[in-house]
């Protein structure tokens, strides 16, 4: 352990390990670490020299006299984190194994992702639209709900999950006696015990708190939850809406008995919810939802990771916002043009731009032409830029793009949605998404054995090529955009040889091919 904290108070500055013990390190380091790791798993103690945390304040921005436009980064022991990472892997295995963790959690869980929560939070609105109900998501706001969870109530939560003996009165050794301490321009604060909450910064930290809310849904059998760490989402559906005030509001009462119990407090202020309908039927009279007798406000759009949701899911206001981002970038290209060449502008389109275009297009990638062809305005307008075709021509507009795009191997906003939609649907159907997902999608094998058009048969491999059943829709606007009948669709207009793909980076670097080559005709 003297080791340990020699090199520790020698790691403060850039220069301050000389070379020579660098090399030494993994001599020095790894027998005895390898000791204490055996020693702390088998005695149940978790070493305190590294349960200390070093706290700098970040300014957020505007005031600097006001505390809480600082954002706190907890910085730890890089041997703690050795041990919690081994920890960590058999707290998950365990949690796997026995299939505890709610299905619809979507936070720090391996082959899960905000675009998973989000799939499977809009394929739901547009289901209940589908069928003539209404929707009503509330977007929960804990009150800095990492740091308020009581260490006595995850402990009796741990135990009930079967993480008893040794295995507990480990945890409980890592989450008592913790201690930090504020660095601040040079100055160091005194140490603080910490009461409650889960390490910042720490590895086992965000699975300790999925365990601790991962009751939350257990408290309602007619809401459904999709959880993404403590951002949650609570979905209603009604055939009124007077329904479904009356349902929402019993079962928030609920909500408040268990955040009572779990000792987490609501963000009354940032907690809205947003009543879902048909864009053609706007709702004609006001729905009041209220926790703990507070009203909480509605709104006909809530910005839920990263995406921006209206009530009719016209993804009108998301595709804006994305525009304004995406023009001040091109701004930036335009002013970076001079001085590099198209390789790099390429690569910036891909760093400035693209990430935009791509994030979640899963989920608002099913909006109308209308909206989505501001986005391909721009994207025009970018290949044009790049390859300086802007200045060929006074007047580009009455010109196509699709040589410049096919040059530049950039693929318009709508091919983007394709290869995001067969990518998911590959992992579907190769069960690489999570669980949810597995039976999104069915083949035409799967739902009769007899020959029919739709059951192709690749007579060289003699493989068949995996044809998806559409099932059938009653609605344009949502019964059709619904990824479970929009994707099979696109899915089955994909070469038959692709289809048969067993390489996820294969699949989709010739379907991007294919794509590509319509560009050049």
């Amino acid at each position: 352990m003297d080791i340990i904290n020699q090199l520790q108070s020698k790691s403060t500055g850039p220069h301050s390990i000389p070379v020579n013990l660098l090399k030494l390190i993994p001599d020095l380091i790894l027998a005895p670490l390898c000791k204490i790791i055996s020693n702390s798993f088998i005695t149940g103690i978790f070493p305190d020299a590294l349960k200390i945390s070093k706290v700098i304040a970040i300014h957020k921005g505007e005031s600097t006299e006001d505390l809480n436009n600082y954002r706190p980064i907890s910085l730890l022991s890089i041997f703690d984190k050795i041990i919690e990472k081994l920890m960590h892997k058999r707290l998950c295995s365990f949690l796997d194994e026995h299939n505890i963790l709610f299905k619809n959690q979507f936070g720090f869980r391996k082959n899960n992702s905000t675009s998973f929560a989000l799939i499977q939070i809009t394929e739901k609105i547009k289901e209940t639209i589908e069928k003539k109900k209404y929707g009503c998501g509330i977007f929960i706001d804990l009150r800095k709900a990492f740091d308020t969870v009581n260490h006595e109530i995850l402990l009796k939560k741990l135990e009930h999950y079967g993480i008893r003996g040794t295995a507990l009165i480990w945890f409980k050794s890592y989450l008592f006696n913790r201690q930090q301490f504020v660095f601040h321009n040079g100055e160091s604060s005194r140490l603080q015990c910490i009461s409650s909450g889960v390490p910042q910064g720490s590895v086992l930290g965000p699975l300790l708190f999925l365990i601790y809310i991962n009751d939350l849904p257990n408290i309602s059998s007619v809401l459904d939850f999709y959880l993404f760490a403590d951002d949650t989402n609570i979905y209603y559906e009604a055939d009124t809406p007077e329904k479904l005030e009356s349902n929402v509001n019993r079962e928030l009462k609920k909500l408040r008995t268990w955040l009572i119990v779990n000792r987490l407090s609501l963000n009354i202020n940032k907690t809205n919810f947003v009543v879902f309908h048909p864009y053609n039927k706007p709702l004609k009279q006001s729905i009041t939802l209220k926790i703990n007798k507070k009203a909480i406000l509605e709104k006909d759009h809530v910005k839920y990771l990263g995406i921006i949701i209206d009530s009719t899911l016209s993804w009108r206001i998301h595709i804006d916002n994305l525009s304004t981002k995406i023009s001040r970038s091109i701004g930036l290209l335009y002013k970076i043009r001079p001085f590099v060449n198209i390789k790099l502008m390429k690569t910036l389109y891909y760093s400035l731009v693209y990430p935009y275009l791509i994030y979640a297009i899963e989920v608002w990638g099913s909006a109308g032409n209308t909206h989505l062809n501001k986005l391909l305005i721009l994207q025009k307008r970018i290949v044009r830029l790049i390859t300086y075709s802007d200045k060929r021509q006074e007047d580009y507009s009455f010109f196509s793009s699709d040589p410049l795009f096919y040059i530049m191997e950039i693929h318009k906003i709508q091919d983007i949605f394709k290869i995001m939609i067969a990518k998911f649907i590959f992992n579907c159907l190769n069960e690489k998404n999570p669980v949810n997902f597995h039976s999104w999608y069915i083949l035409t094998t799967q739902m009769h054995k007899h020959n029919t058009r739709s059951k192709f048969i690749d007579i060289q491999n003699h493989t068949l090529t995996r044809t998806l059943f559409v099932p059938t829709a009653r609605t344009s606007k949502y019964g059709l955009k619904l990824l479970k009948v929009q994707g099979p669709k696109i899915w089955n207009k994909i070469p038959p040889v692709l289809r048969i793909s067993t390489s996820i980076i294969g699949f989709i670097k010739n379907y991007k091919k294919n794509l590509l080559n319509s560009y050049n005709h």
